[in-house]
């Protein structure tokens, strides 16, 4: 989510704007599937946006990219169980670094990133243990943290090579959002929620028309083909949440 200046009852407060993207795997294409406002970002407002995206026919969703906000993966534990999900590698890095002092940030980074690029889950994993033990003299916390949460970043090596780098941050989710950001900051105080969400769901099916015009974001023959070779067996054609 991110926050805009909204006024109700003659005061002004942050109202979050809750934007859900999708990777279709009919097309390959991504589009936007929902724009809200919200007092907060809590798992009752997320759970209201899923219900909703549910009932518009949201269905057979294969993966789910965020960062850790609590609300959010309650929410998704909830209406979207069984389903993967992808810890966002970019928070997930600036929560690590937070652990340590600055000197010592660019040699975590390189390290981190290690792990990232891995050609395959073992060998991430591999970098993994060498990682923490590396980590360990001097930073017990960080490596405990280290062991307790950064599987959590390795799932989109469970997808077709080409699609790890889209799928393993929200980097695009957050470019959107600065987009927003440009084209609200003349405003700076909105006369109430709904010309908020107006302008908003406006700038939404704007983004939504130019992704449309560009070639599938997704290879989805690929897709298929790792599903052959992995053994899954799509009884239907899904969209891969983001």
């Amino acid at each position: 989510a991110r926050y805009e200046k909204v006024r109700a009852n003659e005061r002004v407060s942050s109202q979050g704007v809750l934007n859900i993207i999708g990777f279709s795997t009919k097309t390959g294409q991504r589009e936007i599937l929902g724009v809200y406002v919200a007092n907060t970002e809590t798992e009752t407002s997320w759970s209201e946006v899923f219900r909703d995206l549910i009932q518009r026919g949201l269905h057979g969703v294969r993966i789910v990219v965020s960062d850790d906000h609590k609300g959010l993966r309650a929410a998704l534990a909830r209406y979207f169980q069984g389903v993967l999900w992808q810890r966002c590698q970019k928070h997930f890095m600036n929560n690590a670094l937070d652990m340590v002092n600055r000197k010592e940030r660019k040699a975590l980074t390189i390290d981190l990133h290690s792990i990232f690029d891995a050609p395959s889950l073992r060998h991430a994993k591999e970098r993994i243990r060498e990682v923490i033990e590396k980590w360990r003299v001097g930073h017990e916390e960080l490596a405990n943290w280290l062991e307790e949460n950064i599987e959590e970043t390795l799932t989109y090596f469970h997808f077709p090579p080409s699609y790890r780098q889209r799928i393993r941050t929200t980097n695009m989710l957050e470019r959107f959002n600065q987009e927003l950001k440009r084209r609200s900051e003349v405003i700076r105080v909105f006369p109430n929620a709904e010309s908020c969400l107006r302008l908003m769901t406006a700038l939404a099916m704007e983004q939504t028309a130019e992704w449309a015009c560009q070639r599938p974001y997704l290879d989805i023959k690929e897709l298929e083909e790792w599903d052959q070779k992995v053994g899954i067996v799509n009884t239907e054609k899904s969209a891969i949440g983001e």
